[in-house]
């Protein structure tokens, strides 16, 4: 996610195989929880890398085109080589006003942060709410 002129935040999946042996689809389920200012419309790319880091395919956007209320809402995406289309992925986004303990940092304003739900209450409650039988997942160290 970026939000000129801060510089980008990003948040990896864990590493994935994009085909089985029998050529099916892979499944990929990865969840982030972005924070930025009410009324801020960070670019968001959602890439695909090889194990060293090389971009394979992405799909830029707008955050306000995916999360446009507190509804979830689902979405088709493309992510594009040179050549053309080259995978496609399911997104769910919505957006919701931040919760804030008294005794939380202060935030730099314009800024975009990703949290993990195991250290953030208000990621975590919407992560049990959307993933009930799930761990909450904690960021490698």
């Amino acid at each position: 996610a970026t939000l000129a002129p801060r510089p980008p935040e990003h948040a990896a999946s864990e590493p994935f195989v994009p085909l089985t042996a029998g050529g099916k689809e892979c499944e990929l389920s990865f969840c982030a929880f972005l924070v930025i200012d009410a009324g801020a419309d960070p670019e968001l790319k959602l890439t695909v890398a090889d194990a060293d880091g090389r971009h394979l395919a992405v799909h830029i956007g707008k955050m306000r085109q995916l999360a446009a209320s507190d509804q979830f809402t689902s979405h088709e995406l493309e992510l594009e080589d040179s050549s053309g289309v080259a995978a496609s992925c399911s997104v769910q986004a919505a957006v919701q006003v931040r919760w804030t303990r008294r005794a939380a940092p202060a935030r730099a304003a314009g800024a975009c942060q990703f949290l993990w739900p195991a250290e953030d209450p208000q990621a975590e409650h919407i992560w049990a709410f959307l993933f009930p039988d799930r761990p909450v997942e904690v960021p490698e160290a």
